[in-house]
């Protein structure tokens, strides 16, 4: 009867007035509060944990589970073995949303501020010098500097310089003259750009000198007030002697293959290969005014004529020819750098692989000629009759005068000017 009894009043006395009373281990089932300390029960039954579920030895984890749902003894009943929510703690102890803190602690959005922190100044100020902390870069435009942020990262390179690798609008590549990335390093004031994923050094506010192999370029120093400095009208624009491109004739060369016959009055000029050199962008070499652009009856097809003011009264002009019809028009202000035109793709206008740029520097007499002849007075031979000696740069003068042309520019004297020698001269 006391046995009866007691089983009797298990089965009616309510779980709250049992923990109050201090129910015996004996008298609540074997996987209730007392049985999870003992290496399992409930919480070893969802997690896996070793051990016997309960000191009954309740068998393996999902046999405990089984029992939860009132599948084992009569006694394990499920309103009371539901405190698995109570007792195993996982909602209320493990804390993951209230204790971890991944959203609050970790910071990353907050504290990691490379572009936070860098900063663009809305306005260029102070020196040329480049500054290199907290992924800040500063490069050389109009004439004193600006902070960059590194959008995409930096790398670290030797002697504590960064590589930036950047990208997307707003940047110089974005440009219509700039595609791909561009790279620079950040030690001193070199800025480097690319076109078509190449890396292409461009302007520091007064130009760049560049140094050894696997060094820093270096600015150089301000020209004199008033100076118009040059570069070259293809490629990087720095790159002696032609932006990186090849000199594929120089100035007074002597050429024998009709209906090309005669002393050249240019340089020619193409990247190396013909599907790079066709449609090819060409930039004026200098600030200046447009005194000409528009078609040509000849094989030059387009040409542009600038006008540079040098300083003292003094003026240069830059013919371009073998050109696509220009991006400028005549009478206007162009800077230097500035897209003028792309080379004509001469497969495509006359057939076979020779585009290239022909260009040259003129006198201003020889200038002004041309432009009130629409462009048409400078002629692409002259009436030398053999070779002469100008074979290739070095023996290139640094000024020619036509020997008799069909143009009447021999009257001109030494009014063609050999431009790698006088941009290298003047470079930015």
């Amino acid at each position: 009867m006391t046995a009866r009894t007691s089983f009797d009043w298990r089965l009616t006395v309510p779980l709250s007035l049992c923990l109050a009373l201090s129910c015996g281990p004996g008298e609540l089932p074997d996987d209730g509060v007392d049985a999870a300390p003992g290496g399992g029960g409930v919480p070893g039954a969802f997690g896996g944990g070793g051990g016997a579920p309960s000191a009954d030895g309740g068998g393996r984890p999902e046999e405990r589970l089984d029992a939860g749902l009132g599948g084992g003894r009569p006694d394990a009943g499920a309103p009371h073995d539901g405190g698995v929510l109570h007792d195993g703690g996982a909602p209320h102890d493990a804390g993951a949303l209230h204790d971890a803190g991944a959203l609050h602690d970790a910071g990353t959005p907050r504290d990691a501020g490379p572009v936070r922190d860098a900063g663009v100044p809305a306005t260029c100020s102070g020196t040329t010098a480049w500054t290199c902390a907290s992924q800040a870069r500063t490069r050389c435009l109009d004439g004193g500097v600006r902070t960059e942020a590194c959008a995409v990262g930096c790398l670290p390179s030797a002697g504590a310089d960064a590589l930036c690798i950047e990208g997307g609008a707003g940047w110089p590549c974005a440009s219509s003259e700039y595609q791909g990335k561009q790279y620079w390093t950040c030690s001193q004031s070199a800025l480097h750009e690319c076109v078509g994923g190449t890396p292409l050094r461009v302007d520091c506010p007064h130009g760049c000198a560049l140094g050894p192999a696997g060094t820093d370029d270096v600015c150089t120093p301000p020209p004199p007030a008033g100076t118009t400095v040059f570069g070259f009208p293809v490629g990087d624009r720095t790159t002696g002697p032609a932006g990186g491109w090849f000199v594929s004739q120089v100035l007074g060369h002597y050429l024998n293959a009709p209906p090309f016959v005669g002393g050249h009055l240019a340089e020619d000029i193409f990247s190396g290969a013909e599907a790079t050199t066709a449609n090819a962008p060409v930039y004026a070499v200098a600030d200046g005014t447009v005194r000409y652009a528009g078609p040509n009856t000849s094989t030059y097809k387009h040409v542009v004529l600038i006008e540079h003011a040098l300083g003292g009264g003094k003026t240069l002009c830059s013919f371009y020819g073998h050109l696509q019809a220009p991006n400028v028009a005549t009478g206007a202000t162009v800077k230097r750098g500035q897209l003028i035109a792309r080379v004509l793709d001469w497969n495509a206008t006359f057939g076979g692989a020779n585009s290239h740029l022909h260009y040259v520097l003129l006198t201003k007499g020889l200038c002004d000629a041309s432009a009130a002849a629409g462009g048409a007075l400078v002629c692409g031979y002259d009436q030398t009759s053999s070779p002469n000696g100008i074979v290739d740069l070095a023996s290139e003068p640094a000024a020619y005068a036509s020997v008799g042309d069909v143009c009447g520019n021999q009257q001109f004297g030494a009014a063609f000017i050999a431009p790698s020698q006088y941009i290298q001269a003047h470079h930015f």
